[in-house]
């Protein structure tokens, strides 16, 4: 009875020893790492609480006559007797784009604008390129604080940049505080308003604008710097050098060696018997006692 007592502790004790050695022993492996030269966190220019909330200002003066003409059309709607005529539209509803969509679309025809000369600089396309009549956008106001997810609001610098015309012209980013949503909804009398693109066509708005201008830096996307040069030699040679095979580096590292799903069952039975095995010796030891 004494050599069992002795050996069942070793045996479990053996176990024991096994699986933590197990858990202390690494392989060597050799970990991809992708080094991408495009990645920028801080894309969105910096704008403190206090300019933010005079912006937001302004944009509410400028926005009220608009607002109240929608609320107008609001009640004509629900009021077939009452009529608008097309001339009480105010001039400001030309020059802005109101929503995320709207201003999304707006955005990406400038940005295609750009792609296009790059491909084609033929006279004619240059040409049809300014002969659109939509109004260029110059400042995009964003609520970012209060879209959510925040994966809508990610393209915006990106986009204010390749939708600019030249260097020296670039698409403004502003971020409005947080409750600039409910604000600028309950302004324009439409729902979940968060998201606005002006041109600089607007006669009110140039304190506005001049605000913008001295206080708000401009995006800057270094890897994209060739949409915006002005020098059409230069811009070849940077377009032909622009797509670039894939710096695919190995770190050497190590990675614990974790057990596979059968071994762990193997485990568990065999700690299971020893247990029975030492619970039994135990039982028939009190029994001869």
């Amino acid at each position: 009875m004494s050599d069992s007592r002795k050996n069942k502790p070793k045996a479990s004790n053996a176990i024991s020893g096994s699986l933590k050695d197990t858990e202390k022993r690494r392989r060597q492996v050799f970990k991809p790492i992708l080094d991408n030269p495009y990645t920028q966190t801080k894309l969105w220019p910096f704008i403190s609480p206090e300019l933010s909330n005079t912006i937001l200002e302004h944009l509410s003066q400028i926005l009220s006559n608009l607002g109240y003409y929608n609320g107008l059309l609001a009640e004509a709607k629900n009021n077939s007797s009452s009529k608008i005529k097309t001339t009480d539209i105010p001039e400001i509803r030309k020059e802005i784009t109101i929503g995320f969509n709207s201003t999304i679309k707006a955005l990406e025809t400038q940005a295609s604008r750009h792609r296009s000369r790059l491909v084609n600089r033929s006279k004619s396309h240059k040409k049809q390129c300014t002969s659109d009549s939509a109004p260029y956008i110059k400042y995009v106001f964003v609520a970012k604080y209060d879209i959510t997810p925040s994966l809508l609001t990610n393209p915006f610098p990106v986009l204010a940049y390749t939708s600019s015309t030249s260097a020296s012209d670039k698409v403004k980013l502003i971020q409005l505080p947080r409750g600039s949503m409910s604000r600028l909804s309950s302004i324009l009398k439409i729902e979940n308003t968060s998201i606005l693109g002006l041109s600089d066509n607007i006669e009110q708005a140039q304190a506005l604008y001049n605000i913008i201008e001295s206080e708000v830096k401009d995006v800057e996307v270094p890897w994209l710097s060739y949409l915006l040069s002005e020098n059409d030699q230069k811009v070849d040679q940077q377009v032909q050098g622009v797509f670039r095979k894939p710096a695919v580096k190995f770190l050497n590292t190590s990675a614990p060696i974790m057990a596979r799903k059968n071994d762990q069952k193997a485990t568990n039975k065999k700690r299971k018997v020893a247990a029975e095995a030492k619970d039994h010796v135990d039982e028939n030891k009190t029994k001869t006692k």
